[in-house]
């Protein structure tokens, strides 16, 4: 059974390093502004109904991720590797894929704006934009 996480759980390690790792987790209702995920690793989460405003996920291994009722406003997913990610009724501005590899992504009922994709390795993607 997966548990309830808040990003504020995050904590960096000294000389800047990062440490950021979760698995099997649900967050949900949360704003996170101008926060700096580099280099984190999310497996098997749910994150729902929460905000991202000027945050960079840079480069991060994400995989078996949904994320549901989401809003995205200048993020960066730049470098990463996404896989078997789900984007569900998500509104997604100004945020950038480039230089990732994304396989298995599924946007369902999202509104995409001035979203890059540019160099990215695109396998299985899907675009359902009822």
């Amino acid at each position: 059974m997966k548990k309830l996480y808040k990003f504020n759980n995050f904590y960096t390690l000294g000389n800047n390093q990062k440490n950021y790792c979760i698995e099997d987790k649900i967050i949900t209702d949360q704003i996170v502004r101008k926060q700096d995920f580099s280099e984190c690793s999310l497996s098997e989460v749910d994150i729902l109904n929460c905000t991202f405003l000027s945050t960079s996920f840079q480069p991060s291994e994400i995989e078996f991720l949904t994320f549901k009722n989401c809003v995205f406003k200048n993020v960066s997913f730049g470098k990463s590797n996404l896989d078997n990610v789900i984007f569900n009724n998500c509104e997604i501005t100004d945020t950038w894929f480039s230089l990732s590899s994304l396989i298995d992504l599924k946007f369902i009922g999202c509104r995409l704006k001035d979203v890059c994709f540019g160099n990215a390795e695109l396998a299985d993607i899907a675009f359902n934009m009822t």
